[in-house]
């Protein structure tokens, strides 16, 4: 299951890293990010309604949460981690 699962996941990535590419459009992700990591943000405002719409500012405010939820959970998981290795020592 897991190998699926991860999997899915990378296939995810993709399709939301082309499918933002065509609706907002490369030159838009790279002008706001030139590495690229606004991306799914701009998808989520575009797929909302675009930029100054309640739906594209919903869906925008889902997508932080979401990565913040993602980040916080993975420094706790650090933070988890290297005090118990600190504690075994």
């Amino acid at each position: 299951w897991s190998i699926g699962l991860i999997g899915s996941f990378y296939l995810m990535t993709i399709v939301l890293g082309f499918g933002a590419a065509a609706l907002v459009g490369s030159a838009d992700v790279r002008a706001s990010n030139a590495a690229g990591n606004t991306a799914v943000p701009l998808l989520a405002l575009n797929l909302g309604g675009g930029e100054g719409s309640t739906g594209g500012t919903v869906l925008f405010a889902v997508v932080a949460a979401i990565a913040f939820a993602t980040i916080l959970a993975v420094v706790a998981g650090i933070t988890l981690a290297s005090s118990a290795s600190v504690a075994h020592d």
